[in-house]
């Protein structure tokens, strides 16, 4: 089921397994804003679960400012 993001969760998890396979050191979340994704605290435990570190680039345009503080 896709969201107003790129790729759902399964697609995520696909691209995240693949990565691995290649021995990736990093996954960047690039999207509009990735710290909006409802599934953000799953794909985050899964990456680590999969040993890649994490970047999250974000703009901060769209995110409440509840969650900024």
């Amino acid at each position: 089921m896709a969201s107003e993001f790129s790729i759902d969760i399964y697609e995520a998890k696909q691209f995240i397994r693949g990565l691995t396979a290649f021995d990736a050191p990093v996954l960047m979340f690039p999207e509009r804003e990735a710290l909006l994704r409802k599934d953000l605290l799953e794909l985050t435990n899964f990456t680590k679960r999969q040993g890649l570190r994490l970047i999250f680039s974000t703009n901060s345009t769209q995110m409440p400012k509840e969650i900024a503080r």
